[in-house]
């Protein structure tokens, strides 16, 4: 599987949109609705989800899960971290849909609205996406700080922890970032993903399929890629019942330098 930028995570979506076609609302209604489908697959066991949200497309994945739990019959409150007084086109769809249902939306627009959260609660994690371009700071920063040292059964973020970046995050510090316990991200995971650094922030992730281009993604350029089952199956040969390690040939190992042959040999 290619690992891409976050500039070609970007590329992937307008290009499915414009190629399939698709609009971008549907589009997001089925990467949101996928992630649903895992979560109650998953833990559906649970009722008491508390979903927080931004107020861009990050946010609009989790008004599209907050409404599909609820018409699940979940337990769900929602609340708007309103850091901006901006919100993207698909975040205003999906909030009008919510309306639709008399569904209760909670906003928080200073800490101490911050809500009191049930420890077997499921927390998702909805602020910001993969577009975030600076440190996380002022208000939404102490509400990541919160959600991470809130109550919970399990943290768990919606496309990537929000307050991380997708490549380098050495500039960030330990701080202001969404500690999950599981990543639920779409299509392709995140070069920071794999990094030591990151695995407070990342926990375990799973990729959820949303139908990006195929055309794309074959001609998407990259330097990293991870290996999947199926490659590992078409290398591996069954030995034979008396096979021994003359049979399987030789193998020479080029590696060292002088007085620098430890771990070679």
């Amino acid at each position: 599987m290619k690992i891409l930028k976050t500039s070609q995570v970007k590329e992937a979506d307008e290009y499915t949109i414009k190629n399939e076609p698709i609009s971008s609302v549907d589009l997001m209604e089925r990467a949101a609705r996928n992630a649903t489908n895992w979560i109650l697959d998953e833990l559906g066991h649970f009722d008491k989800f508390v979903i927080f949200a931004g107020t861009g497309n990050n946010g609009g994945d989790g008004l599209v899960i907050a409404r599909l739990l609820h018409l699940e019959k979940k337990n769900v409150d929602l609340y708007i971290v309103k850091f901006s007084e901006k919100f993207s086109d698909d975040f205003l769809i999906n909030l009008n849909r919510l309306n639709d249902l008399n569904f209760k939306v909670n906003y928080i627009t200073k800490i101490e609205e911050f809500p009191k959260i049930d420890k077997n609660s499921i927390v998702i994690d909805a602020i910001f996406g993969s577009g975030l371009t600076r440190p996380v700071l002022g208000f939404a920063g102490e509400v990541l700080y919160k959600i991470n040292t809130s109550d919970k059964k399990i943290l768990l973020s919606i496309d990537i922890p929000s307050g991380l970046f997708g490549e380098e995050n050495h500039h960030l510090g330990e701080q202001n970032i969404i500690e999950a316990d599981i990543t639920l991200t779409f299509e392709f995971p995140f070069l920071s993903f794999f990094f030591p650094e990151n695995q407070n922030y990342v926990g375990e992730f799973y990729i959820i399929p949303i139908g990006i281009s195929h055309n794309y993604i074959s001609k998407a350029e990259t330097r990293f890629y991870t290996i999947e089952n199926q490659e590992v199956k078409n290398m591996y040969k069954i030995p034979e019942k008396f096979a021994h390690k003359g049979k399987f040939g030789h193998g020479l190992l080029v590696a060292g330098g002088y007085g620098r042959m430890g771990a070679s040999v």
